[in-house]
């Protein structure tokens, strides 16, 4: 597996715990797989893929199709585009760039996944750590209980990615949760992986990840 193909698994593992839930975005298949076969799994994807373990409604976020705004969830997880429009340096790879650059808004993605959402239904995103003020901007009033989780590639060093979770109709008060630290040591030094025990419960034996 190529390391961009094992990112990609990474951040989408990293998002899956659920019972009643729908991934959005191009990452969908991927969450999906990490699922495995959780009940009442439906995707709303880009592309279509074979042979997946679960339904793909295949659609675009900013306009989904009536098949999928008729349905109600208890989770919904989302990975959308990390980067704003014109922020950061441009992928040199088209396809990259499309999936990477936002052209539907952040507040697009928030209020679609919480129209989706039952009565106490959770939405969970993870998202550049340097977008958390965008998150805070997009979200409204019919979310609240948000949990922050930090991830970090290693001890010490500044968060690079961001899990949100919030839940519709909550009512508590924001909690930051420690960082969760990807990777033992200061640096990486030899081929092969040398992830932390709770990162590699979480990629290798499907560990959940306790947001509270």
């Amino acid at each position: 597996m190529s390391r961009r193909g094992w990112r990609k698994r990474v951040g989408a593992w990293l998002r899956c715990w659920c019972r009643q839930l729908v991934p959005f975005g191009a990452g969908a298949p991927s969450a999906g797989n990490g699922l495995g076969t959780a009940t009442g799994l439906r995707g709303l994807g880009q592309k279509q893929r074979p042979r997946l373990p679960f339904e793909v409604i295949v659609g675009d976020v900013a306009a989904p199709p009536a098949e999928l705004s008729a349905l109600n969830f208890d989770h919904v997880i989302c990975n959308p585009p990390y980067f704003a429009p014109k922020a950061g340096t441009a992928s040199t790879n088209a396809s990259r760039e499309t999936a990477l650059r936002e052209d539907v808004s952040l507040a697009t993605w928030i209020d679609v996944a919480t129209r989706r959402l039952r009565p106490r239904g959770t939405l969970t995103m993870i998202l550049r750590a340097d977008r958390l003020d965008s998150y805070f901007q997009a979200i409204d009033a019919r979310m609240g209980s948000h949990i922050v989780l930090p991830l970090t590639s290693r001890a010490q060093k500044p968060a690079q990615r961001v899990i949100f979770c919030s839940r519709k109709g909550g009512r508590a008060g924001l909690q930051m949760c420690p960082p969760m630290v990807l990777h033992e040591g200061p640096q990486h030094f030899e081929d092969g992986d040398d992830f932390t025990k709770i990162a590699s419960d979480v990629l290798r034996g499907g560990a959940a990840i306790h947001l509270k």
